[in-house]
């Protein structure tokens, strides 16, 4: 005895696990709708109440296969027993610059709901609302769209075609401590410009200076000029460098020495995509004096002595 279109039939209909639990408990109730195997001898055999296959067994002569599945709700996904109003009264109050405790935001709720005549939510309540927001949203609504750029927006990959289309410019403090000029341990700073296509180096500058506009336009008339050394073969002038907002980059100083020396055409206050000095970190990495092996500086006649682990 099967209900109304067979079981066969219904199942293309109920699927996912709805349908798996419907097949499931199909499968149990079968021996008394084709056999005629007493309800009772049913549940003490698969351990269920006596009324739990009786209600499976009603389900299915009524609504066939689809009775035993799982069914949703009509208001899933919705607050139950708290007002739409109400509901979106405490989202707004959690996407607001200005940034509520949560338990005055609680009391806040509370006296609206008093003055409209409202059920008063539960603080729990209120806390599930707030958790539940997308955290984008959140930071959207109390960061603004800036706050929302840094922390969500994929950074734009720009890629040069062709070689000297695009030059990256970047600094970076090499692990690596070197003797200055006075004698002195130093992490020297490394200058380097990158083209994008090639990723080959158009030039850099070593100095121990701090980062600056005429140590970045020196590095860029290195880059554009052709070389002594016949082995870099790399120079031309770029038709977009591509800098982070460092102020040796956007300073007008810079774009001055630029044309002196070179005539080249900038487009800076983009954020660039990665270090370039950082792709060769694994060059000097097994120098002797690399920054990440302990140092034991100790001073003796005027002079320092480094113990290197």
């Amino acid at each position: 005895m099967e209900g109304p279109g067979g079981p066969r039939e219904q199942a293309h209909g109920a699927g996912g696990d709805g349908g798996r639990r419907a097949w499931e408990r199909f499968a149990i109730i079968r021996p008394h709708l084709e056999e005629g195997v007493c309800q009772t001898e049913i549940a003490r055999v698969h351990q269920l109440s006596l009324r739990t296959v009786q209600r499976w067994v009603q389900a299915y002569r009524e609504e066939g296969l689809w009775g035993l599945g799982t069914k949703t709700r009509a208001d899933a996904g919705q607050r139950r027993g708290l007002p739409t109003e109400l509901v979106l009264l405490i989202e707004g109050l959690a996407l607001q610059a200005v940034r509520r405790p949560l338990r005055s935001m609680h009391r806040l709720v509370c006296q609206v709901a008093r003055e409209q005549h409202w059920k008063e939510p539960r603080y729990a309540q209120v806390s599930r609302i707030v958790g539940s927001l997308p955290k984008d949203l959140v930071t959207l609504g109390q960061a603004g769209a800036e706050g929302y750029r840094e922390r969500f927006d994929v950074v734009y990959r720009r890629e040069g075609r062709r070689a000297n289309a695009i030059w990256q410019a970047d600094h970076c403090q090499l692990r690596c401590y070197v003797l200055n000029a006075q004698g002195r341990a130093q992490l020297p700073l490394l200058s380097a410009i990158e083209d994008d296509d090639s990723r080959s180096i158009c030039g850099y500058r070593l100095s121990f200076e701090a980062p600056s506009s005429s140590l970045t336009a020196l590095t860029l008339h290195q880059a554009i000029n052709p070389k002594e050394d016949g082995r870099w073969p790399m120079y031309g002038i770029p038709e977009c460098l591509y800098t982070d907002h460092g102020s040796d980059f956007t300073s007008k100083h810079f774009a001055v020495m630029s044309q002196r020396r070179s005539s080249a055409s900038m487009a800076g206050g983009v954020r660039i995509e990665r270090t370039p000095v950082q792709e060769g970190i694994h060059a000097y990495m097994q120098i002797c004096g690399y920054a990440d092996m302990r140092i034991d500086i100790s001073r003796r006649g005027g002079g320092c002595v480094f113990r290197i682990a």
